[in-house]
């Protein structure tokens, strides 16, 4: 194939692919942090932690759901971390790692293993739980 048809393909199948993302040219005469600052990231919402055992540096995620209402779909296994990944009843997906907070009712996740979740009550550390995958 000619450059041109090449060209003219990437064209046509740029509708499909999404014309709106952003990616990152190598040629561009652009740093890669100025980039990093013209995009605008997806942060979660970090509440502080107040009045519980949870570290205060610990990611608070989904919390405006109860932990009833989650539903545990995936683990991802890599060579230093896992991530869990959870559903939200919108059928939202999100990703947590461990000591991430999660749920309206403030549970931190202590353990993530081949079998099971365990996590923690911030309010009451006592108070444990085991979610089996």
């Amino acid at each position: 194939m000619t450059k041109s048809c090449l060209t003219a393909l990437l064209l046509a199948c740029a509708c499909f692919v999404g014309a709106n993302e952003r990616f990152n040219d190598p040629f561009s005469p652009i740093s890669q942090t100025a980039l990093s600052q013209l995009a605008e990231p997806i942060t979660a919402e970090n509440r502080l932690l107040q009045h519980t055992s949870c570290n205060i540096n610990s990611l608070l995620l989904i919390d405006h759901f109860p932990l009833a209402q989650l539903k545990v779909i995936g683990l991802i296994h890599y060579a230093n971390h896992s991530v869990v990944l959870w559903s939200t009843p919108d059928n939202v997906i999100i990703d947590s790692r461990l000591n991430d907070v999660i749920a309206q009712d403030q549970w931190q996740i202590t353990a993530i293993e081949t079998r099971r979740i365990v996590l923690q009550r911030c309010q009451t550390p006592s108070l444990q739980r085991s979610i089996p995958l």
